[in-house]
């Protein structure tokens, strides 16, 4: 799990394996995310043999934020595909579980990835991770990044 963020009572957001009575976070979305100073997008997808759904060159970046840091390139799932969580989640887990190898070599080379996942999440709601899908992130040894957005929609 990325050491940004830790779920807890406290924080107002709970991961979650057991069926609950506590709401879901909304308006997901669950990425693969690869960063490097000098990314090459395209050369990651060739690669990877998968077409991202968005890509920032360091010498773009999402709104000019990133000018001059690294490269992004995401494989993103989220309402535009589906609302449901568990199928975001598995969309992307499948495609990265295919490609483990060459997630692998990317590593080697320099390349940062994670997991991320994004949403909504007023208090007490849950992520309804299951315990295959733990299992399934658990083997992928990649960093897990939660950002819950607790604003007031």
């Amino acid at each position: 799990m990325c050491e940004r963020f830790k779920p807890s009572k406290e924080s107002g957001v709970v991961m979650s394996a057991e069926p609950n009575t506590s709401h879901p976070w909304v308006l997901t979305d669950v990425s693969l995310i690869i960063k490097k100073v000098d990314l090459d997008p395209e050369a990651v997808s060739q690669r990877l043999g998968i077409t991202a759904t968005g890509v920032y060159r360091p010498e773009q970046g999402p709104q000019g934020r990133n000018r001059g840091r690294e490269g992004i390139w995401r494989l993103q799932c989220d309402e535009r595909t589906t609302r449901d969580f568990s199928e975001q989640l598995n969309t992307v887990l499948s495609a990265t579980e295919e490609k483990q190898v060459e997630i692998r070599e990317l590593i080697m080379e320099g390349h940062e990835i994670h997991l991320s996942v994004y949403g909504f999440a007023g208090t007490g709601s849950v992520l309804p991770f299951s315990a295959r899908d733990l299992d399934r992130i658990s083997r992928l040894n990649l960093p897990l990044e939660l950002s819950p957005n607790t604003n007031a929609r």
